[in-house]
């Protein structure tokens, strides 16, 4: 079969499942969309069938595409006994993004400077969320291979509902300051910081790739993040177990429609942790050096 033949069906696959999905605010807060993300497999064999919707305070964002849907966010049956299936979707968002992935500027070009340890150790808090997502950069401050601030802006819409400089820095004060790590250290015996700030250093990401903020504005609001987690942990390990712990009990209440996602993000820590996996930023670049003197270390 020639190569063009076998694109097509792949395409008809996503569109198809795309018109499947459930648009559904169960966070009942009413001011969220939920978004949509995909797992990539090579072009020439198809797309996975989508493992999760994205809840707006999961920090799932799947990282790479979340496709805004119909508004209003929460639109349900006139009974009340469930969500609305959704058949529309913005088809311009989703080719816009596809082209993006495929031949968009190269983000290394853009952003070619080499990061320093303590640099790269902070933008590898995320990288258990950053691991789950297609097309997600690991030791920069640019979240994605290519150049595309849609993605990004979508992203954060659909997941926390940011949409300006306000919102975003509104968003990181919240997690800074409160998040979910006090109502969830009763049940847990203590905080969990990880699962609040791996999700902080993700929206410090996503907005600087938006445009929400600026390169020296991205790196003090990363800052913010090195006491309460440096002091709180000593190895990646210690914070893998945390943000996952925090997840799952997240879960507890998000409800079981996010269940399955749960086994994406044990796999994605077991595979960061795995001293044989040499792309995996932990294992580039060690917890200690946060606390030593910072130099630009490895590769870029």
């Amino acid at each position: 079969m020639a190569p063009m033949a076998r694109v097509r069906p792949a395409f008809l696959r996503i569109f198809t499942s795309f018109s499947s999905f459930r648009n559904d605010n169960s966070s009942g807060q009413g001011r969220y969309a939920p978004g949509l993300c995909f797992t990539y497999r090579p072009l020439f064999t198809g797309y996975r069938r989508f493992k999760s919707s994205y809840h707006p305070d999961s920090g799932d964002s799947c990282g790479a595409v979340a496709i805004s849907l119909d508004r209003p966010p929460a639109r349900r049956r006139p009974d009340g006994s469930g969500p609305v299936r959704i058949g529309v979707m913005n088809m311009w968002i989703l080719a816009v993004t596809l082209v993006k992935m495929a031949i968009g500027r190269p983000a290394h070009k853009r952003y070619p400077a080499v990061l320093t340890g303590h640099q790269k150790w902070l933008v590898s808090l995320d990288a258990i969320l950053a691991e789950r997502s297609w097309g997600h950069r690991h030791l920069a401050l640019y979240p994605l291979k290519r150049i595309n601030p849609l993605q990004s802006r979508v992203s954060l819409k659909t997941g926390w509902g940011v949409t300006s400089p306000e919102s975003f820095h509104s968003t990181l004060q919240w997690l800074a300051t409160e998040g979910h790590r006090m109502q969830m250290a009763p049940a847990l015996g203590r905080p969990p910081v990880a699962w609040d700030f791996g999700r902080y250093v993700w929206i410090v990401r996503a907005g600087f790739a938006a445009g929400y903020v600026d390169e020296p504005g991205a790196w003090q609001l990363l800052g913010s993040a090195v006491a309460p987690v440096a002091q709180t942990y000593r190895s990646w390990q210690q914070f893998a177990d945390d943000f996952v712990a925090g997840r799952e009990l997240w879960m507890r209440s998000a409800g079981s429609e996010w269940s399955g996602t749960q086994e994406d993000t044990v796999s994605a820590a077991r595979s960061l942790l795995d001293p044989a996996n040499g792309e995996s930023p932990w294992q580039q670049v060690p917890w200690e050096t946060i606390y030593q003197v910072d130099q630009r270390i490895g590769r870029h």
